[in-house]
């Protein structure tokens, strides 16, 4: 699957750690939580798995890449940058 919002639909995003785990999946091309992300067969591609669904998501190019990330940010973390959300949501969580 190539779709970032198809892809993500599947998912449960409405947990911040999970959108954390995700993002640095992907960023770092590791594993992080539920998330595993490795180089694919072809240079500057990458295939993200999540181990409670069966679609991965193909990621083409480093541009595709990068526009995923930026997905993530835009649509879960308000446009902001990741860390810095994250790090207000951690924070926040801690407080309560």
């Amino acid at each position: 699957m190539t779709d970032f919002k198809d892809w993500t639909f599947a998912l449960d995003l409405d947990n911040f750690e999970e959108i954390d785990s995700l993002y640095r999946s992907v960023k770092e091309v590791d594993n992080y939580g539920l998330y595993r992300t490795v180089r694919g067969r072809k240079e500057g591609t990458y295939v993200v798995t999540a181990s409670f669904i069966d679609d991965s998501l193909f990621l083409a190019s480093e541009k595709a890449r990068d526009a995923f990330l930026k997905y993530i940010e835009d649509t879960y973390c308000g446009g902001e940058p990741e860390e810095t959300w994250y790090a207000v949501k951690y924070a926040n969580a801690k407080d309560d």
